[in-house]
């Protein structure tokens, strides 16, 4: 199933273009309006792949040998939320202050979102066959 995979990649496409607004935020700058619609467009793709793979399911990457859920799975999600949370709350404040955002929750963003996907990529038991059967 390439839904996995697909996700995966368009993840690490959403932190390439989040580092873009990163270093534009630590120099001090505004940063690029195209950089911030790719990456809450690429982020909210790459989740709506990754909740279609889990409902189409077939022993995906959330799921155990029974389909069951993991404990995993939910906290996955939950981490996925407060990343979209705290990235809406960003995109709110520059986009009704014109300013500078602060750092703390930038760096929420950031930390959320790393842990996130680690523990997509470390929990996913079909992630690396999905990954080698995509190129």
């Amino acid at each position: 199933m390439y839904l996995y995979a697909t996700a995966i990649v368009l993840l690490l496409l959403t932190v390439l273009t989040g580092a873009v607004l990163a270093f534009a935020n630590a120099r001090k700058k505004k940063p690029p309006i195209t950089a911030l619609v790719l990456h809450g467009t690429l982020a909210v793709t790459s989740l709506v792949f990754l909740a279609a793979a889990e409902t189409i399911g077939g022993g995906g990457v959330l799921h155990d040998e029974l389909h069951e859920l993991r404990p995993t799975s939910d906290m996955i999600k939950i981490l996925f939320m407060t990343v979209a949370l705290f990235g809406l709350v960003m995109l709110m404040g520059y986009t009704w202050r014109r300013r500078q955002l602060p750092l703390a929750i930038a760096l929420a963003h950031v930390l959320f979102a790393v842990l996130a996907i680690m523990m997509l990529l470390l929990y996913g038991d079909t992630i690396i066959g999905d990954l080698a059967g995509f190129w």
